[in-house]
């Protein structure tokens, strides 16, 4: 039986891997864990789990298809858990870094129904920020 424990890692496939990794360096503060540049595959740490980027030009990104565009993107949208969750603060620290986000409003997620925000990366994939469950 499959009893699932968490999400390992999500990947993403990229046009432009550079600017995309340094985002999610500078702006999610997330770290290169491991890469292969012979087949296009640059792994970050994001806390417990791995966001794998994957050039669209590289061996593994070309067995995806055509690379995402305007009208398409990879997936709908990945959530990452925020802790602490201060609300103020990370507007204030979007600001700073240029990146637009959405209101923070109360959705349902892993740990029940708490709050919150969407921001968009390089390539427009969305990335939802969650604070923790409400009491």
């Amino acid at each position: 039986m499959i009893k699932i424990k968490n999400i390992d890692h999500v990947v993403i496939r990229a046009r432009n891997p550079e600017i995309m990794i340094r985002f999610y360096f500078d702006v999610l503060g997330c770290r290169l864990e491991k890469s292969s540049e012979k087949i296009g595959l640059y792994q970050l740490r994001a806390g417990a789990s791995l966001i794998d980027i994957v050039s669209i030009d590289g061996e593994l990104g070309r067995q995806g298809g055509r690379a995402p565009s305007e009208g398409s993107r990879n997936m709908h949208h990945f959530c990452l858990r925020i802790d602490p969750f201060d609300e103020q603060e990370i507007k204030r620290y979007l600001v700073e870094k240029s990146v637009s986000y959405s209101d923070i409003e109360t959705h349902y997620g892993a740990e029940g129904y708490g709050p919150s925000m969407y921001i968009k990366d390089p390539e427009n994939n969305v990335i939802e920020l969650k604070g923790p469950a409400n009491a």
